[in-house]
């Protein structure tokens, strides 16, 4: 009669693999965060540029405090009709716009961070446990065809070698750490 025996280290396998989803969901969850948090930031400065347009400033002058350009600034000020003068004094309206534009670009760089963590961990997932793209693609909220792109050119992990060790596991420990690490910091 034939038994289905496992190799000794098909354990720490699905350990590993459930660390690794844990990372990705945690990452996910802080790339929704800053995402929503760069929604509101945007929000946020595109009234206040269509509050500075109602006062009277230039567009020349909002462009350049928001780091965008006129075109913008104006489209900006089309989708607020129903905002009325303030009179408030034009510097504090240049501020307030500087200040939330440079709360957005750090929102924009942890973004990227965030993503860029994410997509080490996805190779080192794919090449160390021998994930699957749709699986990664579940565990991290991406589209398959992310993953694969993410992945592409990369040579797929065996589980385990011959003698049951993982050959790059510090390194998934590593990215995993690093994750629980910033997010202790967030």
């Amino acid at each position: 009669m034939y038994s289905y025996r496992a190799k000794t280290g098909t354990s720490e396998l699905r350990k590993e693999r459930e660390k690794t989803a844990q990372g990705l969901e945690l990452l996910g969850q802080q790339l929704s965060c800053v995402v929503s948090r760069m929604r509101t930031l945007t929000s946020g400065r595109n009234q206040h540029i269509a509050q500075a347009l109602k006062d009277g400033l230039k567009v020349a002058a909002l462009a350049e405090a928001a780091g965008v350009t006129h075109r913008t600034i104006r489209t900006i000020a089309q989708s607020y009709e129903d905002i009325y003068p303030t009179h408030t004094p034009r510097e504090i309206h240049l501020n307030a716009i500087r200040a939330k534009t440079a709360e957005l670009l750090a929102a924009k760089e942890k973004r990227a961070k965030l993503e860029r963590q994410r997509d080490r961990l996805i190779v080192r997932a794919y090449q160390v446990t021998g994930y699957d793209p749709l699986d990664l693609a579940i565990a991290s909220g991406l589209t398959v065809e992310q993953v694969r792109k993410t992945t592409r050119g990369l040579r797929r992990g065996n589980a385990m070698d011959d003698h049951g060790f993982r050959p790059a596991s510090a390194a998934v420990d590593r990215a995993l750490s690093d994750v629980r690490r910033r997010t202790a910091t967030v």
